[in-house]
């Protein structure tokens, strides 16, 4: 070789050794011939060790074989069934024996036994990963996206309902003409108190971003555990004593009454949770035992039931979401997800959740929670908005008539009830958009009252229509909805109505924001 020649390949060699990818040429036999720096770093073998080694050491045992039969195949044509001439998914072999992903493309030069391949590969599993990662985030933000609008589909259809309960037991409580006798009276309240908790705890599930972070609202004070225990068992006894089980209190360990620092309302889902358990899970005739104590590491409430108990594989799988232990046939209530949110809210409130069962044996819950002196002056867990009672200036309130545009016959009912301490205000009820346009041009009423999701149009485009009519532009009208979305508020605002009230209705509320609408009843 010349002068001139030497030069040459001393700086193409030079050029290769510095390549970032790997590059391995071999001959006809399929040995190596040349093997940079790149291809000493992927594999882990210095090039001198890789010299005249075949090709086959650095292919997993599995696809030696047929990796050989294909690079015969393109040295003899220059084709192969797997096209190897062009950049092509494979996996390479480090001299640890660690299998990994590479990517590869092949040429030939020269030909007869003078010929050879040169395969230029990368080691592409950082890539994969980094691959697997965004395609992991992407099936987490879809998941996430699929809650978000199935936990807004569910809030709209829970708070229709949640408006009757609390509406009506509301009206129950104040009835003059047919008062309550006291034993129903507490029942009743029963039902408030239960349909005021539903409604906090669907406030906070309604956030997909608060259960995402974790940063559920929380008010820490000093609270009586067993009031909050006897508010938690009012809303299980029910299903307990259908089944014929027992429940028992016993409080231990010290003789003036436990205090714990918690979040009164978290504690009484948490108990509602493992209550709603004890009795899901348990035996017909069987019995719950709830044990308060005290010790050095604080108020514990353990929960213990004679229930079907679970096995070690079950309980591996206890905190999983969604992950009803195989017991989908046997129990069909519950979604699988309340021991995970227990165990997060008893962490956030600083303390422990242990678990404790055995096949055919029950199961013993326990949450720990730091201990706490009471608080004197506050109230121990923060109570439900009050019943309602009649106003003096009821009475001065002038005539007026209320549309109310709403498809859903018991709403209609319940505003009605509403309104009927008000002899002096009319009541008009349209069932759809259409006909509620038609009574506002004709009616021209004090006040519309407009159900945000009609069966023929959308609140949004009556809103639209009664403000374009220059008979209908000025008359105050309220958005009625079961969304508490922030987003559906301000475009009802920007739409033309005056406000937004979300049902459920609270009846001291409602009366309050009708008195207050009347008074502004014109817009401009």
């Amino acid at each position: 070789m010349g002068t001139e020649p030497q030069a040459r390949w001393t700086q193409l060699h030079g050029v290769l050794q510095q390549a970032s990818d790997a590059i391995i040429t071999i001959d006809v036999q399929q040995r190596v011939v040349f093997f940079n720096r790149a291809a000493e770093q992927v594999f882990g073998v210095a090039a001198h060790e890789a010299l005249g080694q075949p090709l086959d050491r650095f292919i997993p045992q599995r696809q030696q074989m047929a990796h050989r039969l294909h690079v015969d195949r393109f040295g003899r044509s220059g084709k192969t069934a797997r096209q190897m001439g062009r950049l092509h998914e494979l996996a390479g072999r480090r001299a640890d024996g660690e299998v990994f992903p590479i990517e590869a493309s092949i040429s030939r030069s020269g030909a007869g036994e003078e010929q050879l391949m040169t395969v230029l590969l990368r080691d592409v599993g950082t890539l994969r990963e980094a691959e697997a990662q965004q395609a992991a985030q992407a099936r987490a933000e879809a998941a996430r996206r699929a809650m978000a609008e199935f936990i807004g589909r569910l809030g709209h259809e829970m708070r229709t309902p949640l408006n009757a309960v609390l509406g009506f037991s509301q009206l129950l409580q104040t009835d003059e003409h047919e008062p309550l006798a006291p034993g129903q009276r507490r029942r009743v309240e029963q039902i408030r108190t239960a349909g005021w908790h539903l409604l906090r705890l669907l406030a906070d599930a309604s956030d997909p971003a608060v259960l995402e972070s974790g940063a559920l609202r929380l008010e820490l004070a000093s609270v009586a555990p067993l009031a909050v225990i006897d508010e938690a068992l009012a809303i299980c006894e029910t299903a307990a004593r259908a089944r014929g089980i027992a429940v028992h209190v016993h409080e231990r360990g010290t003789q003036a009454p436990l205090h714990v620092q918690c979040d009164p309302l978290r504690l009484r889902q948490v108990l509602i949770n493992l209550l709603s358990n004890a009795v899901k899970y348990n035996r017909d005739g069987g019995a719950i035992d709830i044990h308060l104590r005290r010790d050095d590491a604080g108020v514990s409430i353990e929960v213990v039931d004679t229930g079907i108990g679970m096995t070690p594989e079950q309980l591996s799988h206890l905190y999983e979401p969604y992950n009803r232990l195989g017991r989908e046939r046997e129990v069909a209530e519950g979604s699988g997800i309340g021991l995970v949110l227990t165990r997060q809210l008893v962490e956030r409130m600083h303390g422990r959740l242990e678990i404790d069962s055995e096949a055919g044996r029950g199961t013993q819950v326990r949450v720990t929670l730091p201990a706490a002196e009471v608080a004197p002056g506050l109230p121990e867990t923060p109570p439900p908005p009050p019943a309602p009672a009649r106003g003096a200036d009821d009475e001065a309130l002038p005539g007026a008539v209320v549309l109310y545009v709403e498809d859903n016959p018991v709403n209609v009912l319940l505003v009605e009830q509403l309104l009927a301490r008000w002899p002096q205000i009319g009541l008009v009820h349209a069932e759809d958009g259409h006909a509620g346009l038609e009574l506002a041009r004709r009616l021209q009423p004090d006040l519309v009252l407009l159900d945000m999701h009609l069966p023929d149009m959308s609140g949004l485009q009556v809103l639209a229509a009664l403000r374009s009519d220059p008979a209908t532009a000025s008359l105050g009208v309220v958005a009625l909805s079961a969304s508490a979305e922030a987003d559906d508020m301000q475009r009802a605002r920007e739409a033309g109505a005056i406000e937004y009230w979300t049902k459920p209705l609270d009846m001291h509320g409602f009366h309050a924001d009708v008195a207050r609408a009347l008074g502004r009843r014109v817009v401009a």
